[in-house]
């Protein structure tokens, strides 16, 4: 490590496995761990985590979304939940007293329903927190617990990444380490302008540099008109030439789907599942979970028993409702 010159970066046997691409076991149960990561400023984390929940949910998988974001979490106000103290801080407040257990992380959990879907939330903390309220062992001991319990557990996870040449006990960065090194699929989500294209490839190198897995690459907030072709290609160009990405998703630019959500406080799914932004998860979700075209026939199948054309009229009519007072205002 000395002679690469990266030796300021080992301080725990966890930082040598990064740096040589081998992690530790991760399968500790039957579930799996997915962490949602960004850069800051706003990138899209928590409504991307709310919709993969809402997904997998809807196809019947035992959900459970952990906000352990060390910037201050948002995943409960976004749903519009109370609980009665922050479930991650509390989980590792249990841990050290060795009390974290199946029964007592169930007691920390928050349920969200709307209509058939129904998963759970293990809320984060409003505030910042350092990553020694959240040890290394008491990180790998809760997602333990959630592989146990839940088929697919959800990490919105913050955007620091461990200093190389201080202890970084003050702020989140260890803690946003060790989930990464726990997932075994991380999504990296790229907001589709100028600044977020800059964070994005400032911030990516850091956090291929520990995982030994490649992560996800996602582009949100894509305008997939015809007039924005060209920015896409341009924004596919700096990510290849300045992060080294040869292959990003693009999820389609909803702000108006996204904004009724927020303020109904549910998730995109269940704000709209006709939504291109609902739809382009859906197909990964199918890629992800090795589902292909069998769940999108379902779900196909699904929502045409649940909208009949009926529905299709009245919103037809609404339209042209809306249409009429345009001209009559103009009038």
């Amino acid at each position: 490590a000395e002679e690469r010159g990266v030796g300021q970066w080992i301080r725990q046997p966890d930082d040598l496995r990064r740096l040589l691409g081998v992690g530790p076991e991760k399968v500790a149960g039957g579930g799996q761990v997915w962490c949602v990561w960004g850069p800051h400023g706003s990138p899209g984390r928590t409504t991307i985590a709310l919709g993969l929940a809402a997904e997998l949910a809807h196809r019947g998988h035992r959900v459970v979304l952990v906000d352990a974001d060390p910037q201050g979490g948002t995943i409960a106000p976004s749903l519009g939940l109370i609980d009665r103290t922050p479930g991650f801080l509390a989980s590792m407040r249990r841990f050290r007293r060795g009390e974290l257990t199946a029964e007592s992380l169930r007691t920390l959990l928050v349920s969200y329903r709307s209509g058939a879907t129904e998963f759970q939330v293990l809320s984060g903390v409003a505030r910042k927190y350092s990553s020694e309220e959240a040890p290394t062992d008491g990180i790998q001991a809760l997602f333990a617990l959630c592989r146990d319990l839940f088929d697919l557990t959800l990490v919105d996870v913050g955007s620091e990444s461990p200093p190389a040449q201080e202890a970084h006990t003050e702020s989140g960065a260890r803690a946003t380490a060790d989930v990464l090194e726990a997932a075994n699929q991380i999504i990296a989500l790229c907001r589709a302008d100028p600044s977020g294209v800059s964070r994005f490839a400032r911030a990516y190198p850091e956090l291929a540099g520990q995982v030994s897995s490649p992560p996800r690459v996602w582009l949100n907030g894509v305008d997939t008109s015809r007039r924005a072709l060209g920015e896409d290609a341009t924004i596919r160009e700096v990510l290849w030439r300045f992060a080294g990405i040869d292959h990003a998703t693009a999820l389609p630019w909803d702000p108006a789907t996204c904004r009724k959500a927020a303020i109904n406080a549910v998730t995109v799914r269940d704000m709209s599942s006709q939504s291109p932004l609902v739809v382009a998860l859906a197909k990964q979700v199918d890629e992800l979970t090795g589902t292909g075209g069998v769940t999108s026939q379902t779900r196909t199948s699904a929502t045409s028993t649940k909208d009949p054309p009926r529905r299709q009229r009245v919103v037809s009519w609404q339209v042209l409702r809306q249409k009429w007072l345009r001209v009559t205002a103009l009038r």
